[in-house]
């Protein structure tokens, strides 16, 4: 690890902070040694990170989904591990040299061995190829040997040695193979198998089986044990009965209580069949075997007559042959206890003692080998991806120089907008987008929410910061055009908007623009004839008139002559209104010209200051409080320096298109050169339109005098 004192360490101001830059492979180490409280972010998702998958899967050691900065230091002790002189990560796109592989450590030293082993497949030029690494990689992990110590049926099958790989299965219940549905087993589980199996049969071996009344109790103990429940429950009915005669009746049914049966139901009859008692109870508890039998159980009770050579059975003769069954059931329960004893002892022999055993250790002995080869492929798969993109990233990282660089488009950038005759490169992928606007609404930034999607490909969520232009042509479900990282095209529409200063002028200019839309819309209402219309309308399609004045009364105090009495005062009030309104003119007028020019111009000049000057500092502090971090925090980063916007970085973030150099502009209008040069009607409006101006300068000069 190289100590940061031994020379000086450069920070750069980025976005308002210093920030570490890495300029070369050999300022890595210092990383190590750098507080992370310096750092511009500590954590990272995955998702929203546009580089190499598998780069990332090798830095997301843990699986975690988020890159941190725990991951980034490992990554970097990984390299130092492996190679002796980091400057051979500095050029990203040509392989690493087999000579750059550490020798001073048993890590490093494994590894070069492995490379001479397999340098024509891996090496060109004495290098490292990441292609033919990355074939190699996906060749020997295609195999059915994993190299993680799982054992697939596929691999057994191909020695025949399935059967004990089934046997080993069913007893351990194998475990889960990455990737997949199946499983697979492990040495620890065959070695377990042959233990418990060759216990058993040893026990099996050295133990006498017990006999039933001098006779072998194998075909006897199967015909009793497949009745034993029933016959169980048969003395249980007859103690019942014996107890209270009256129980009898329980067992014959009142036909109109009966349940509902479908008799051509064969299952549901089967059922209560199957339900009943051997036979009706009886007192005495002895069971007839020749008479009154349940159909269902009729030829076992038939055959369990004839073997023991009964005609009835009492209570105490069943529970004499349970005792006299008691050592065999317990010679079988040790027997068919477990799952290997319940396989047979000619079957367990057979398998241990049979080739697949031997086939198995072979193969287990392979997918060691195939293990060290993966690992070895693996790391050489890790190294060569962090040559290319470990640079890359720590400078996305570490430090946010490649966000705030115009010739380069850092990885945490989902790609470039094209809208509005712009290109927005301020884009980041999210999850969610009500998710990221409650906590981004508090960045004072200008963003647009985008929905995207591309054929075969999901549908994603893209925030977006305005940096520059207006949003006045742009709109909820606007059609937008998105290209990302590797020039993949997206479709989309604009699905939410969070309003924000855009721009220093913009910013001014959005009060005046309030209010000039304020304006309009009250101009807009009082122009509007459509409730005038509406009334005359229904007046029309009802056929009301208006009410006349009663027959005989023709005095001037009637309704019409208070309406002309109130028009004429109306009349009246508007010309005195306009008089009023000519004479302050007239006064302005003559006080503007009785000034000098330079005091015109000042009380001007104090106006615009008097307005301005108050809209323009609430602008500047509105701009200066656009806040970056929290744009990045609400899309899943941990941002730990403040980033703020200042001009030259918002056009750094959105652009106007840019025209191809040598462009030559023809500045005469299309249509015009399609159309007829004179035209009377034009030409006699701009003459009317010059008189009227000529006129009203003249009334105006008049007030003025």
């Amino acid at each position: 690890m190289m100590n940061a004192s031994i020379r000086p360490l450069e920070f750069r101001k980025i976005g308002g902070s210093y920030q570490f830059t890495v300029k070369s492979a050999g300022d890595l180490a210092c990383i190590l040694d750098l507080d992370p409280a310096l750092w511009a972010a500590l954590n990272a998702p995955v998702h929203s990170l546009r580089t190499d998958r598998r780069f990332l899967d090798y830095l997301d050691a843990d699986k975690s989904g988020t890159i941190s900065a725990d991951n980034l230091c490992h990554a970097i002790r990984q390299v130092m591990l492996y190679t002796s002189d980091p400057a051979c990560l500095d050029d990203p796109l040509s392989g690493l040299p087999v000579s750059a592989l550490r020798q001073d450590n048993s890590a490093g030293r494994d590894l070069r061995d492995f490379v001479e082993k397999f340098a024509a497949s891996l090496t060109a030029d004495g290098r490292l190829q990441p292609d033919l690494t990355a074939r190699k990689l996906a060749e020997v992990a295609a195999s059915p040997f994993r190299g993680d110590g799982i054992l697939t049926r596929e691999a057994a099958a191909a020695k025949g040695a399935e059967p004990l790989f089934d046997a080993v299965l069913s007893y351990g219940g194998g475990i889960p193979i990455p990737g997949g549905t199946a499983r697979g087993i492990t040495m620890e589980q065959l070695e377990n198998f042959r233990s418990n199996a060759a216990d058993f049969i040893t026990w099996s071996n050295t133990t006498v089986r017990p006999e039933f009344r001098g006779q072998n109790p194998v075909g006897l103990y199967e015909i009793f044990h497949g009745l034993q429940t029933k016959l169980e429950e048969y003395f249980r009915f007859c103690d019942l009965v014996r107890l209270d005669p009256a129980n009898l009746k329980r067992f014959h049914l009142n036909p109109e209580a009966l349940p509902p049966l479908d008799l051509r139901d064969a299952k549901a009859v089967a059922t209560i069949l199957e339900s009943a008692p051997l036979s009706m109870p009886d007192p005495a508890g002895v069971l007839e075997l020749t008479k009154d039998l349940n159909p269902v159980y009729e030829t076992g009770l038939l055959r369990f007559k004839e073997c023991f050579a009964l005609e009835k059975l009492s209570h105490a003769d069943f529970l004499q042959m349970q005792q006299d069954f008691a050592p065999y059931s317990e010679y079988l329960g040790e027997a068919r206890g477990n799952a290997i004893g319940a396989m047979g002892r000619e079957k367990l022999q057979e398998l241990l003692n049979g080739p697949a055993s031997a086939a198995l250790d072979e193969l287990f002995a392979r997918d060691g080998l195939q293990g060290k080869a993966l690992q070895y492929l693996r790391t050489l798969d890790m190294l060569l991806l962090y040559k290319t993109h470990l640079l890359q990233f720590v400078n996305n990282f570490v430090s946010f120089r490649d966000l705030f660089a115009a010739d380069s488009r850092s990885i945490l950038q989902a790609g470039k907008l094209v809208m509005d005759g712009r290109s927005y490169y301020l884009t980041v992928i999210i999850p969610n987008v009500a998710e990221h606007k409650k906590i981004a609404a508090a960045s004072n930034l200008c963003m647009l929410y985008l929905e995207l999607h591309a054929p075969d490909k999901p549908t994603f969520f893209v925030a977006v910061a305005v940096t520059g232009g207006d949003l006045s042509r742009i709109y909820i479900g606007k059609p937008v055009y998105f290209i990302d990282h590797e020039d993949h095209y997206y479709r989309g529409k604009v699905v939410d908007i969070v309003e924000g200063p855009i721009s220093f002028l913009q910013t001014v200019l959005s009060p005046f623009r309030r209010l000039y839309r304020v304006i309009g819309e009250r101009i807009q209402k009082m122009m509007d004839f459509n409730a005038v219309e509406k009334q005359l309308e229904s007046t029309i399609s009802t056929g009301k008139k208006p009410a006349q004045p009663p027959p005989g009364n023709s005095s001037w105090m009637g309704k019409g002559s208070i309406f002309l009495l109130a028009g004429g005062i109306s009349v009246a009030a508007l010309g005195a209104a306009f008089s009023f309104l000519l004479k302050s003119i007239r006064e302005t007028l003559q006080f503007l010209c009785s000034l000098s020019a330079w005091t015109l111009l000042g009380w001007i000049a104090g106006l615009l200051c008097f307005i301005l000057i108050p809209i323009s500092c609430m602008a500047v502090l509105k701009m200066r409080q656009r806040n970056l971090t929290l744009f990045l925090e609400a899309a899943g980063w941990a941002v730990n320096l403040p980033m703020r916007l200042n001009a030259s970085v918002s056009s750094l973030f959105t652009r106007s298109g840019v025209y191809p150099p040598n462009t030559r502009f023809n500045r005469t209008e299309w249509v015009q050169e399609k159309i007829v040069r004179f035209k009377p009607g034009r030409f006699f409006l701009c003459l009317a339109l010059g008189l009227a101006l000529l006129a009203l300068g003249s009334l105006v000069y008049y007030f003025a005098r």
